[in-house]
């Protein structure tokens, strides 16, 4: 937060940034905040070549839009991620991915892979090989984070000589090749056949994380270092927020890859709605409203516990994975500028 916090810094002065509202606010350009987020995961990653080990990353930020509307009614939220790190949005209860999963079967993100290794040989030492063989020519799963995944077909010695569809770096679909002995011999870039069964590399489950450094495949001598292939470079989404499109009852749920494994996102989405529902069936005097002090100090108990609920079900569910889940009320985002505005016009 603090590295982003002076990237953002950066970008107000007056030298990148002029825009000023009608309450006095600096707006900041989308493409420039963009830009900080990049930058931002950028000088974490370089941060990390000191330490062992890496991890994903998921950053959501809420700022007045810079469109022309009223910043009282719109705000834009920014999100960047790598890895397999989710957000998830809802908007009148409808929920929305707003990252995606960066499996290494992800198509985008094999073809990425594979542009490493066509690019730099050497990378894949004597164990890989760049093409993978798909189960037929467009078999691939869209999954409720609307991330296309190949199938990856397994081939042995009994298929050599056989054309079979494959994918590589150069191809924007797959095409028919011959399987030879070179292929049977050599290890594909990503181990495993779909899902969360996929390794890059044979280590990794994801293709995207900040640090790693040192992290290599096993067996190999010198030791082949993962981190050619796997990227820090966050995907960022900026996506308009209309006070008059949402509900009080709208939020952000935010969860690692243990929470997704065992809850689907419109069942996180209602289940965080319906634990700050919970709060309108209290004394009047503690009902959620975000219009007071009192009232967001009650809806962000009401995020945390409902952030509660999500862990806990994906516990109860054996989920075999770290847990982490946020809940963010979009309503208290929105009554917050507002504050702000009418503080500044005084």
């Amino acid at each position: 937060p603090r590295q982003l916090a002076t990237r953002l810094h950066d970008i107000s002065t007056p030298q990148l940034s002029g825009n000023i509202d009608d309450s006095n606010n600096v707006v900041l350009d989308s493409a420039l905040v963009v830009a900080a987020m990049e930058a931002t995961y950028a000088d974490l990653d370089t941060a990390a070549q000191g330490y062992k080990g890496g991890c994903t990353a998921l950053t959501v930020l809420l700022l007045p839009s810079n469109n022309g509307e009223s910043t009282t009614s719109r705000l834009d939220l920014f999100v960047a991620n790598v890895g397999d790190c989710r957000a998830v949005l809802s908007v009148k209860g409808v929920a929305r991915a707003i990252t995606r999963d960066h499996s290494p079967l992800d198509q985008i993100e094999l073809r990425r892979i594979q542009s490493v290794a066509m690019h730099n040989p050497v990378t894949m030492g004597n164990v890989f090989r760049r093409n993978m063989f798909v189960s037929t020519p467009f078999a691939s799963t869209v999954d409720q984070n609307d991330c296309c995944c190949w199938h990856q077909r397994h081939v042995t010695r009994a298929d050599i000589g056989t054309r079979l569809p494959y994918v590589d770096a150069h191809l924007s679909a797959p095409v028919l090749g011959t399987v030879t002995e070179h292929d049977v011999a050599m290890t594909p870039l990503v181990i495993g056949d779909q899902g969360k069964q996929a390794r890059l590399l044979g280590k990794l489950a994801t293709a995207r994380a900040l640090g790693d450094y040192t992290l290599s495949v096993a067996g190999t001598q010198p030791p082949m270092l993962v981190k050619p292939f796997l990227s820090a470079v966050p995907d960022v989404a900026v996506i308009p927020l209309r006070s008059a499109e949402t509900d009080h009852l709208d939020v952000i749920v935010i969860g690692c890859d243990g929470l997704w494994d065992k809850l689907a996102n419109a069942e996180a989405v209602e289940l965080a709605r319906s634990t700050l529902q919970e709060q309108q069936h209290q004394p009047e005097d503690a009902q959620i409203d975000a219009s007071s002090n009192n009232s967001r100090l009650l809806l962000a108990k009401a995020a945390r516990l409902a952030a509660e609920k999500l862990v806990a079900v994906a516990k109860e569910r054996q989920s075999g994975d770290d847990i982490t889940a946020i809940v963010i009320p979009i309503a208290s985002a929105f009554v917050y500028k507002n504050k702000m505005n009418s503080k500044n016009c005084n």
